[in-house]
């Protein structure tokens, strides 16, 4: 072999291993934007779940909060239980006066 195949050969492979370099380097450039990417949506999506279970906490009823508007549903409809109990009483004793 001349020197001048060699030094083609030679420079063949350096090519080739300079392409091999750039494209890796350029995968590995793009793998460690994507995480970079993945970690800030976890971090955004952390943070958007955090601010809805406060939300939650702070909008929507508690137990005992539903407990207290159960009793007072419960009042109301005695209530009115009791009012038709009086009014039952009453035609009763509209129609015993009638006779």
């Amino acid at each position: 072999m001349t020197g001048a195949e060699l030094m083609a050969v030679v420079t063949f492979f350096i090519t080739i291993c300079g392409v091999l370099f750039v494209a890796w380097w350029r995968i590995e450039n793009r793998i460690n934007a994507t995480k970079k990417e993945a970690l800030h949506v976890a971090n955004k999506t952390r943070d958007d779940f955090v601010a809805y279970q406060l939300h939650v906490a702070e909008h929507y009823v508690t137990k005992v909060s539903m407990q207290e508007q159960t009793r007072q549903v419960m009042g109301a409809i005695q209530t009115v239980g009791t009012r038709i109990d009086s009014l039952i009483e009453r035609v009763d004793r509209f129609y015993e006066n009638k006779k």
